[in-house]
């Protein structure tokens, strides 16, 4: 894979971690590789959306899984979902709109980047 590292979600995965709901932050290249492994390793039925902060406005659905604003993770049960991130660029993390999801201390947020060592 080119953009995310599997050893990660190979640990997410012996940690059950991906057992429940997930939820991936980001629409692009890295999304896609994230779901192909979650749909070959028997995780593709706990994905349940993708966040975009942008993208939403333009993608309903992302490989048949809909695409939501970030606003919308506030009506999530507390305590239920990980959050994979699918960023290509580590600047992203940090910003303002990951910032502004600081309020929500239930989301576990999980990086699955190239750029995290």
């Amino acid at each position: 894979m080119k953009y995310i590292k599997t050893e990660k979600l190979e640990e997410l995965a012996q940690n059950h971690k991906l057992d429940t709901t997930l939820v991936i932050w980001g629409v692009g290249e890295p999304t896609g590789e994230i779901i192909t492994w979650l749909n070959n390793n028997g995780y593709g039925p706990n994905i349940k959306m993708v966040v975009d902060n942008f993208k939403y406005k333009f993608y309903k659905e992302y490989r048949e899984i809909p695409v939501i604003e970030p606003d919308k993770l506030l009506n999530l049960e507390s305590g239920t979902y990980t959050i994979l991130m699918a960023l290509e660029d580590c600047v992203c993390v940090g910003g303002g709109y990951l910032g502004s999801l600081e309020r929500m201390e239930f989301l576990k947020y999980t990086m699955c980047g190239t750029y995290l060592e």
